[in-house]
């Protein structure tokens, strides 16, 4: 279950008893309450407890293979209990309920989830917490969520889509799902945006504006916040077509209403981009030339620190149309720079160096429209992940990749076996172990990276230099298989 669905769980009995099914359901082995108990820092009373509790609710989901080696291997029904599970958090039926417009007071809600109101206050205290990340507040009568429209949307799609693969109950249905393939085959007919538009994020988008417009809850964008047709060359002319036509979404006799709905439509599609090369290159010269140009400046600079080739202006153009993007996106709430917890937690571990050059690049940039990012860290991952993607592209020379390995007889062979095994297509690999590596070795061969299982006092190398355990373990694979994906 992702970072986001756990937060909406207050209930720490019931976020243990998931993190256990959890555990249990990703081994690829029986595995033991001691193991889980020492991973999730819980005592093996408490676990035998938990088990006891979710065979009573499931009785065929935990096999048990002993008094403590436990698999579990119906992947299905473990869906299934994980959702029966998140389910029972009020904050979940909370939310569902304020975003079809359903208001009750404290009362009455601590009456319809059979809870105390004590307890029920400590649970929307914790939902204040995670409302405040979207810049958003809590009401209390009745319980209510306020703050900008474009938060509060911003907010419900991010907790639909997440809420995606816990439970059916939360997503789009039939109608909004017809609604949506209907809108969606219209855009890619009549704009020039076929192929380059995430698919299933905008049906949530459409799912919550079309609730928030039934609840004549509109949207207001001031003039500064305008986006003119020169910045939307793909769909200007067609998203007006689209609301009345399509959508049937204007539910307002009010023109300034209506223009900025269809606006807010625009901005969707802004965000929900797929970027390629063709793509990019096509889309970033067609407004304001002194921010392209700083933008691509600003780009260059990563390569040129890193001592790096540059890629081809096709490939720096998706570095640049997604900063664009971001700078129109920030206008309207700076939400729209963030990811999602599980992607920036992924790419900072595997891929921190790159992260860090973007992340230094980003606090220090001197243009303008950048100064304010409010969320440096979900950028920087961005583009990150842009950057392995061009590396990953680009066929020039391969980049070679030395193991200078110590050990005996057949561990050698076998620690080969590892290092080809890590080491992929676009990659030179060396396995040397007879000889001492100098850095005149290094920069004769032109090796970019060093793997090296034993200490070199009396060597600097010119090049990237790891050295693992005597024995590597899994985490010194995962470090040189970041190193090589990282450059």
């Amino acid at each position: 279950m992702n970072h986001f669905c756990l937060r909406l769980i207050p209930d720490k009995k019931v976020h243990r008893q998931i993190l256990l099914i959890e555990q249990i359901a990703k081994a690829r082995y029986s595995i033991t309450l001691d193991e889980i108990s020492d991973t999730l820092n819980t005592s093996l009373r408490t676990l035998k407890r938990d088990v006891q509790e979710i065979e009573d609710m499931e009785e065929k989901l935990i096999i048990k293979h002993s008094a403590s080696m436990l698999e579990i291997t119906d992947n299905e029904l473990v869906d299934f209990v994980l959702a029966e599970l998140a389910e029972k958090s009020p904050l979940f039926a909370i939310t569902k309920n304020i975003f079809e417009g359903r208001y009750l007071n404290i009362d009455e809600w601590a009456d319809e989830l059979y809870i105390s109101t004590s307890t029920l206050y400590r649970y929307l205290n914790h939902f204040k917490e995670i409302l405040a990340d979207f810049h958003l507040k809590l009401q209390l009568s009745p319980v209510e969520i306020k703050g900008s429209e474009v938060n509060i949307r911003y907010f419900f799609h991010y907790f639909f889509y997440s809420t995606d693969d816990v439970s059916h109950n939360f997503r789009p249905d039939k109608r909004i799902f017809n609604l949506f393939e209907k809108s969606f085959q219209y855009i890619m007919e009549h704009s020039d945006l076929e192929g380059h538009v995430s698919h299933r994020s905008v049906l949530y988008w459409i799912m919550v504006i079309t609730k928030r417009l039934e609840l004549r809850q509109y949207i207001q964008i001031s003039d500064d916040v305008q986006l003119k047709q020169k910045e939307l060359p793909l769909t200007y002319k067609s998203i007006e077509n689209l609301a009345v036509e399509v959508l049937g979404l204007v539910l307002s006799s009010d023109a300034e209403v209506n223009r900025n709905e269809m606006l807010f439509l625009d901005f969707i599609l802004l965000d929900n981009y797929v970027y390629t090369e063709q793509f990019s290159s096509g889309i970033v010269n067609m407004e304001n030339a002194t921010l392209i140009e700083n933008l691509f400046a600003m780009v260059r600079e990563y390569f040129d620190r890193n001592k790096l080739e540059e890629p081809d202006e096709a490939s720096l153009s998706i570095f640049v149309f997604f900063l664009r993007n971001i700078v129109l996106l920030s206008r309207l709430s700076p939400l729209f720079q963030k990811n999602f917890f599980e992607v920036n937690a992924s790419i900072k571990k595997n891929h921190g160096n790159i992260f860090e050059v973007w992340y230094d690049i980003l606090k220090s940039n001197a243009v303008p429209e950048l100064k304010h990012i409010a969320h440096i860290d979900d950028v920087s991952v961005n583009l990150t992940m842009f950057t392995l993607y061009v590396n990953n592209k680009n066929h020039g020379k391969k980049k070679h990749i030395l193991f200078s390995f110590d050990g005996k007889t057949a561990y050698l062979n076998y620690l080969q076996v590892f290092a080809a095994n890590i080491v992929g297509s676009n990659t030179k690999m060396t396995f040397l172990s007879n000889q001492r590596v100098t850095n005149d070795y290094i920069m004769e061969f032109e090796v970019d990276i060093l793997v090296k299982n034993y200490k070199e006092r009396y060597e600097h190398f010119d090049c990237e230099t790891y050295t693992c355990s005597r024995q590597p373990n899994a985490a010194d694979w995962d470090k040189v298989s970041q190193l090589v994906f990282d450059i």
